[in-house]
């Protein structure tokens, strides 16, 4: 696209969490502060996100309270008044995923697990594997309701866009001259077909083939390499079941006589949904693929990866430099976005 990404959250890392798994403890840290925030800005919400399995060693440790926008914040305005050419395009991502949540204030709201192959009422009400991986890891609760508020379905803490800013983005964009282009999915992953197929499509335009598929993990990326090189990029949302899955549905997409770079991702915990490294060989069945991330030796704890993954990476790409400089507008990324919906692999 050529231009920033400006999100609608923001996330607090707190001092303080929860040894034992006591989620009214956890909630306890801060409640108060998410109350203070919201008060003193109208234009936002909190979600205090509580998730003592695939963020374990975190929420031990400290806590999390995720902030979003609920209207157009006056930077956010500036900025792009004076960044974003005259008659210049908005393209707004709108997050369609639900999960449940306990409404604890006017526009506040605490959220138990997350994205992944545990559901919000397995972290809810508990289940033999939870209460087998809270016992290993010395955790006294493996259940985590909190009592005395209501629990609805709203969107997801990580994945969710609340209601409210792209109404206001596109009033902005009336009032400006700007155009404003909305596009959206209920599954986080429809998200990442369309970059798949983004930049195939821009490939595509400029004559080119893709140099090969690069699959990361997480956190675990590098952006520009894609832009270096003409990798068409497949990002998954974490190394938990339900994304080895969706590698296997894409998969067969990727080009067989050309390189397949993976990066499995260091999460130094084993949740009871993480992916065995068989099911990410699996996934990748008769693709002759590079291991970029974390070693088999070490998975899913690899030290390594954290320092210095990307050098491997970053070699290929050196020794095989092909920038991608055309750009795709909002029309045909929606264009796009339509053919997922009707047909999402």
């Amino acid at each position: 696209m050529g231009g920033p990404f400006l999100p609608q959250a923001y996330v607090l890392t707190l001092k303080k969490g929860s040894l034992d798994g006591n989620v009214q403890n956890y909630f306890n840290l801060s409640a108060e502060t998410a109350r203070i925030v919201t008060e003193k800005n109208p234009g936002v919400m909190s979600i205090q996100h509580y998730d003592p399995i695939h963020d374990g060693w975190l929420t031990k440790r400290v806590n999390h309270l995720r902030l979003k926008l609920l209207d157009m914040s006056e930077v956010y305005q500036e900025y792009i008044r004076k960044n974003l050419l005259p008659g210049g395009e908005i393209i707004y991502l709108d997050g369609g995923a639900k999960w449940k949540q306990y409404q604890v204030g006017p526009k506040n709201v605490f959220q138990v697990g997350g994205w992944g192959d545990i559901s919000a009422e397995e972290f809810l009400y508990g289940s033999d594997r939870i209460r087998a991986y809270c016992k290993k890891e010395r955790m006294k609760f493996s259940d985590w309701q909190l009592e005395g508020y209501p629990l609805i379905d709203g969107p997801e803490s990580e994945w969710g866009s609340e209601p409210g800013l792209a109404e206001s983005i596109e009033a902005f964009c009336k009032r400006e001259g700007y155009r404003f282009t909305r596009i959206a999915f209920d599954d986080p992953n429809q998200f990442n077909v369309l970059a798949y197929k983004a930049v195939e499509k821009q490939l595509s335009l400029a004559g080119r083939e893709p140099a090969g598929t690069l699959v990361e993990v997480f956190t675990q990326y590098d952006a520009s390499a894609v832009l270096r090189s003409g990798l068409v990029p497949l990002w998954l949302i974490f190394n938990t079941n339900d994304s080895a899955e969706f590698l296997a549905k894409m998969s067969p997409n990727f080009k067989k006589d050309r390189p397949v770079f993976f990066s499995p991702l260091s999460t130094f915990s084993v949740t009871p949904d993480l992916v065995p490294w068989e099911h990410w060989e699996k996934a990748l069945r008769g693709i002759d693929w590079t291991n970029v991330g974390t070693r088999i030796s070490h998975y899913p704890a690899d030290t390594w990866t954290v320092i210095d993954w990307q050098k491997p990476l970053k070699d290929w790409c050196k020794e095989n430099e092909a920038p991608i400089t055309n750009l795709l507008d909002g029309k045909t990324l929606s264009e796009l976005a339509n053919e997922i919906k009707s047909n999402p692999f």
